[in-house]
């Protein structure tokens, strides 16, 4: 509780609402586009820009609060202050939230553990291949870091 008396203090009490405002719609918003995204055979270019989505939905949410409720200019000093401050603190809130409360599973982390074991098993079938093929040993070479040139190496 005392955390959010410090951010009420710190930012006004428009800039924290406004900031919950940004992650509920942001939260929101995301949901149809990871939907479409486990559908999708490469998942990265649908999801790729959901980073920018508090930053769009902050201008937005912030132009609609100073034309309706604040009734000031529109895009002066203040809005811009106002939306910059709140899309921060609106993703300075989810990754507090993100640490609290992780997801349990994740899809995208299930396929890229998979691709990255899929990766080191054919890395170390060519290790093998390597080892097996070449019956001669390989003398080793001690590279002397002193900016000396390539050919400067001692055996």
């Amino acid at each position: 509780m005392e955390e959010v008396s410090v951010a009420l203090r710190q930012y006004g009490l428009e800039t924290v609402l406004l900031a919950l405002a940004i992650n509920l719609c942001t939260a929101l918003c995301k949901i149809p586009i990871k939907m479409l995204a486990r559908k999708a055979k490469d998942s990265v270019n649908i999801t790729r820009f959901i980073v920018f989505m508090p930053v769009v939905l902050g201008f937005i949410l912030a132009l609609c609060y100073v034309k309706w409720f604040a009734r000031g200019a529109i895009l002066n000093k203040n809005f811009l202050q106002l939306w910059l401050t709140a899309s921060s603190l609106s993703l300075t809130f989810y990754a507090v939230t993100e640490k609290l409360f992780p997801a349990k599973s994740k899809a995208s982390d299930k396929a890229a553990a998979q691709a990255s074991k899929d990766l080191i098993d054919t890395i170390a079938a060519g290790v093998a291949k390597a080892d097996t093929n070449e019956g001669q040993p390989v003398s080793p070479q001690k590279i002397v870091l002193r900016g000396h040139k390539q050919h400067e190496t001692e055996e």
